[in-house]
Order: C-alpha cells, then structure tokens, then sequence
C-alpha cells in the first residue's frame, strides 16, 4: 500500500518525457521509463504512462507499455479501483531492496511524486 508521498513537490522528475492535456485541461499524462527516470523506479516493467486525472479527485494511475491494464497507484486511484476497473499496483510492485527500503516493498515516493506533480498542473 503506497501511503507517503501524497501532496508533495516533485523531487525526482524524469526527462526526455511527453505530456499530454485532455480539451478538458483535467486529465494529464507522462511517458516514464527506468533509464530515464529522476528517482527510485518502483515497478516491475520497463516504462509506462503515469497519469493524474483531476476528475477522480487526483487518481493516479500507470499504464506498462505494450499493455491495456491500468494500475492503482494512489488511495485516490485505489478508492476507484473496481468502478474503473483498474488493477492493484502491488501487482507490479517491486519487493524491497534492503537496506535501501524498509517497507515490504520498494519505496514508490519518487514515483507518486512525479504523479502528483501531473496533478499540479490544473493548480
């Protein structure tokens, strides 16, 4: 379960990256990958679409490249789960690094910061 990270600036941004806008101006999205991200990669694919939609109070969702599934990412997304059909994120969820980690699993803080700041961008 992601339970930090929630609210704070981006410190771990990703570069050579896309971001696309809906007409609505509420749903924005970036192209992320392992090698290119700024932070602590916390999934078990390669690279993804990492999107924050406004209309969903600012669920965070990721999509791995070359698939359809959606992923939870945030308790914002997670409490959205079922109605959207999305997918539980500890599903690509990498297991901790010890000692760089001290929850079951790999630190997503940089992850869903970088998502927050998608979030951001309607403020």
């Amino acid at each position: 379960m992601i339970t930090s990270g929630l609210g704070a600036t981006c410190a771990a941004c990703g570069d050579a990256t896309t971001t696309t806008t809906t007409t609505s101006n509420l749903v924005h999205s970036e192209h992320v990958s392992k090698s290119t991200f700024k932070g602590k990669w916390p999934v078990a694919v390669d690279s993804g679409t990492l999107t924050c939609d406004a209309t969903l109070g600012g669920a965070i969702t990721f999509s791995p490249d070359g698939s359809t599934d959606v992923y939870a990412e945030n308790g914002r997304a997670m409490n959205q789960e079922s109605k959207e059909g999305w997918k539980d994120f500890r599903e690509i969820w990498l297991p901790a690094a010890y000692p760089d980690d001290f929850g079951p699993n790999v630190n997503a803080t940089d992850f869903d910061n970088e998502g927050q700041k998608l979030c951001a961008q309607d403020s």
